[in-house]
């Protein structure tokens, strides 16, 4: 029985023979159908991730130029439509271009660009990026900073506001030239019979007001200023200086006026049936004892005036008071029917200097802006230069002049950065961004 068994065993083995072959045949040619894929994909997938690679370093190279342009609006001031420039150095081996494709005004304090960012390697565009950004600027005139440079130094003549973010001024003498802080402003030539307008909020300034449009001959000068409104229309409260005794208005005849008076004169252009023309509102003469030059004009809330004078020791008739004034001081004038005069702010006192009064404005806040005839410093050392805007911050800050006498310090430089002052940057917010 054994034996008939390891007979049956032997057949049956050598019947397998060659299987193992066919065995090994058929694992290789699968082997051959797998790997030949396999392969393929093996490499395609590293293909596709140099591809990614690559494009992530376009798209990289396309947004560093965004960030770059964001930086400018931040920190180089507003830019203009159309403007466009190349980043100096190379990012990832591509030159990157931007261009502003939009920029929209939407609001007194905000803009929104369209920026474009392409990265180009040897002139072929390799990535680009489009962004939207809403740019908003929380500066203007409250609160201060760079405002631009006078080529030379010079003394303001005239200030104002007509806005949250725009003052407008002139100088004391003709041919100076000024540059708002914005970097694409245009230098204007300044007048001393023209008025001139900056924006704190963009940097841009600009004419204002062309005074022979008005009859104001090349020898007049502002000597003073103050924008309001009078029944819904836009005037002026301003004061002159001339050689000759000026005339003001396009009415028949024209306003005649002295060095110490204040003239209404209602603005072009703004539908008032009086546009053009000027008034004598207060001739000042009248309360002093002698002739005086009125060097500054602002207005209160409350209707009052405050004024300076370039005249030292300046009396008043013995029926107002007979106090006597100083060009480094302002005057209230409480103009109803009986006027009274007293002192508002006294400069010497907080400056302990004394330097003539050129330009005043006050702020609804219940600050001055003030600008002086010679350097000084400041109570917080900070220099204020000739030209400059200082602003005077009360202890109490109210509109009926101050209960103690404050700090003066500087607020707008106007002479080019030298006071250390800087734009306020504004809020940047991304709105889209898209990838081509």
């Amino acid at each position: 029985m054994l034996k008939r068994i390891k007979r049956a065993v032997k057949e049956i083995n050598r019947k397998q023979n060659g299987q193992v072959l066919i065995m090994v045949l058929i694992v290789l040619a699968l082997g051959a159908i797998v790997l030949a894929p396999t392969l393929n994909h093996a490499a395609t997938s590293i293909k596709h991730q140099q591809l990614i690679e690559t494009d992530a370093l376009e798209l990289y190279a396309a947004d560093a130029g965004v960030e770059d342009a964001l930086w400018k609006l931040k920190y180089a001031g507003p830019l203009s439509k159309d403007y466009s420039y190349s980043l100096g150095e190379q990012v990832n081996g591509m030159n990157v271009e931007l261009k502003i494709l939009d920029a929209e005004q939407i609001a007194e304090d905000s803009i929104r660009y369209v920026i474009k960012s392409t990265a180009k390697l040897d002139g072929e565009t390799m990535g680009e990026v489009v962004a939207r950004v809403l740019a908003q600027y929380s500066g203007g005139v409250a609160a201060g900073g760079e405002g631009g440079d006078f080529k030379t130094r010079e003394c303001l003549g005239a200030l104002s506001t007509i806005d949250d973010d725009t003052v407008i001024f002139t100088t004391l003498s003709g041919a100076m030239a000024f540059t708002g802080w914005n970097s694409d402003d245009e230098s204007i030539q300044l007048k001393t019979n023209d008025l001139y307008s900056l924006n704190m909020t963009t940097g841009f300034s600009a004419a204002y007001l062309d005074g022979p449009l008005y009859g104001l001959g090349d020898q007049v000068t502002f000597g003073g200023v103050h924008y309001y409104e009078y029944g819904g229309y836009e005037c002026l409260l301003i004061s002159l200086a001339s050689p000759e005794k000026p005339s003001v208005g396009t009415n028949d005849p024209p306003c005649d006026c002295d060095n110490d008076d204040i003239i209404r004169l209602h603005l072009l252009g703004t539908g008032d049936p009086e546009s053009g023309h000027a008034e004598l509102v207060y001739d000042m003469r009248q309360y002093f004892d002698k002739s005086i030059d009125i060097a500054a004009v602002g207005r209160l809330e409350n209707g009052h005036v405050l004024f300076s004078l370039s005249n030292k020791g300046a009396e008043l008739k013995s029926d107002y008071g007979g106090d006597t004034f100083e060009p480094y001081q302002i005057i209230e004038f409480e103009p109803p029917s009986s006027p009274s005069f007293s002192l508002y702010l006294d400069t010497s006192i907080i400056l302990n200097a004394e330097r003539n009064i050129t330009a005043l404005t006050p702020l609804p806040d219940g600050r001055l802006l003030l600008s002086f005839n010679q350097d000084v410093k400041g109570n917080n050392g900070n220099e204020i230069q000739t030209g400059d805007i200082a602003i005077w911050t009360p202890a109490a800050w109210t509109s009926g002049g101050p209960n103690e006498p404050g700090t003066i310090n500087l607020h707008i430089d106007m002479n080019g950065g030298e006071g250390g002052l800087q734009p306020i940057p504004p809020n940047l917010n991304i709105e889209a961004w898209k990838i081509k």
